[in-house]
């Protein structure tokens, strides 16, 4: 070695003088990705090297190949590679002979893969090569699904809510129908009795024995009268009698209570069909109500021979009809007392059409229609 930093190195042929100066150590080697291997299929998107490059959540098993530049020893090259999620710096891998790396089971997250190469000179490289990819939430893990499901269960809780209180009213409603029956129905009689009751002991102090006999007779008429309505009363609130064949019986029974003492013919039509059927409390009770009065009216007041009770189902809509041949009315002055009005309440109260037809050649018909599901 000269002064100058030379070389001067002895052959056969002569010497050979290398000057320091000019030497050049070896080049970084820089890194290059060369495939990916997505859920085991080759992905070409590696090539593009796309920033943030996203992938679904069922897409989490990558594998990365990569090389690095080197002009001599190119076997012996070691790498390095360290992953990054959310920004959250990470430790680098021990450098080892490897060209590809496994990335498995990732969860969501925003990854940047990051390698670089150390060659025979123990030269790192500058710059390491990196790819940048999301793995995605699944959709039940995302802000707008929870969103959806917070809605969709603060909804639901308002609609049971509202289904709640509608039957709590309804409930009530009942309740209070009932105490108004039971006043009505019950509280008039009971009174009444009380007062013939009272009657009939200042007739028996009178020895007046006809008219206390007249008493209670009364007495007897107005207890059956109301027993008869307690029973109506309970029979419409019990729950085993919601089926419209129920109803059909009981009025079947009532008609021919009625009619068959005066010697009136009573022809009952129904369709099958119309015991499939089901109705609430207040259906039932309001429609057995009005077709009971039709007949009471039709059997005291028409002096007719042939009553008819008639009963069919089209599709969604139910019809019901009490017909007599006996001497019809004027609806107009009829309508003025509170036996038909009370029918017209009920059907309202149902939202049923309720239709009264009478003369005095045809007699009467009581036809109600009511639309079913």
């Amino acid at each position: 070695e000269s002064n100058d930093g030379s070389f001067w190195l002895a052959s056969k042929s002569g010497f050979i003088h290398t000057r320091k100066n000019l030497y050049h150590p070896s080049p970084p080697p820089k890194v290059f990705f060369t495939g990916m291997f997505r859920n085991n299929q080759p992905d070409s998107s590696i090539s593009s090297l796309k920033s943030s490059q996203p992938f679904s959540y069922k897409e989490n098993n990558l594998v990365f190949d990569f090389t690095a530049t080197s002009f001599r020893n190119e076997g012996r090259v070691l790498y390095s590679y360290k992953l990054e999620k959310n920004n959250d710096s990470s430790k680098w891998s021990l450098p080892r002979p490897i060209h590809s790396v496994s990335l498995l089971a990732l969860s969501p997250g925003s990854y940047t893969l990051k390698v670089k190469a150390l060659n025979t000179d123990n030269v790192w490289s500058d710059v390491p090569a990196q790819y940048g990819f999301v793995i995605q939430l699944p959709y039940w893990a995302t802000w707008w699904f929870r969103l959806l499901v917070i809605a969709v269960i603060a909804g639901a809780a308002y609609l049971f809510y509202r289904f709640r209180m509608n039957q709590l009213k309804k409930v009530m409603g009942v309740r209070m129908k009932i105490s108004r029956d039971l006043h009505d129905e019950i509280g008039s009689t009971l009174s009444g009795i009380g007062i013939i009751s009272e009657m009939a002991k200042y007739e028996l102090q009178n020895e007046k024995p006809v008219e206390v006999k007249k008493s209670l007779d009364k007495i007897s008429i107005n207890t059956e009268d109301m027993l008869r309505k307690m029973s109506d009363i309970i029979w419409a609130i019990n729950p085993q009698n919601d089926s419209f064949e129920k109803i059909v019986s009981r009025l079947e029974l009532y008609a021919k209570n009625v009619a068959t003492p005066l010697g009136i013919q009573l022809h009952i039509k129904k369709e099958d069909d119309v015991k499939q059927v089901s109705l609430d409390m207040q259906q039932r009770n309001n429609i057995y109500l009005i077709c009971k009065e039709a007949i009471n009216n039709a059997v005291k007041y028409s002096g007719c021979r042939q009553l008819y009770f008639e009963l069919e189902r089209n599709n969604h809509q139910f019809h019901i009809a009490v017909k007599d041949d006996g001497r019809g009315f004027n609806t107009e002055l009829v309508f003025e007392g509170n036996g038909l009005k009370n029918m017209q309440a009920r059907a309202k109260e149902i939202k049923a059409n309720l239709n009264i037809d009478s003369s005095d050649k045809n007699g009467t018909s009581v036809e109600l229609s009511l639309n079913i599901t």
